[in-house]
């Protein structure tokens, strides 16, 4: 279950609205698996405030980088994102077993 505490905290303001206004749960982890990817992809890790980041844009810039969000709801409600530096993925080809 999601908890109320842990949105507040480390989510932003549109990203808040999404969980809030879609399948909560779904939305949760669409929201949190586009973060993650995002600073596995920049290198940094997981800054303390998380809830600076708004991981609801197609699009973010760090530095002199541009970098792509996608997120893909497979099959048994698994969800995962990946994060490509520069254009955008074009062939992305996911196989499920």
């Amino acid at each position: 279950k999601v908890n109320n505490d842990l949105i507040r905290t480390h989510f932003h303001p549109n990203e808040i609205s999404l969980i809030e206004n879609e399948k909560r749960e779904t939305s949760f982890y669409h929201c949190w698996t586009r973060k993650e990817a995002l600073f596995k992809a920049i290198g940094t890790g997981l800054p303390d405030d998380l809830a600076a980041i708004d991981s609801t844009s197609e699009e973010k810039t760090f530095g002199l980088s541009k970098y792509h969000l996608h997120t893909y709801h497979l099959t048994g409600e698994y969800i995962f994102s990946l994060v490509t530096e520069g254009s955008t993925a074009k062939n992305i080809t996911i196989y499920q077993s």
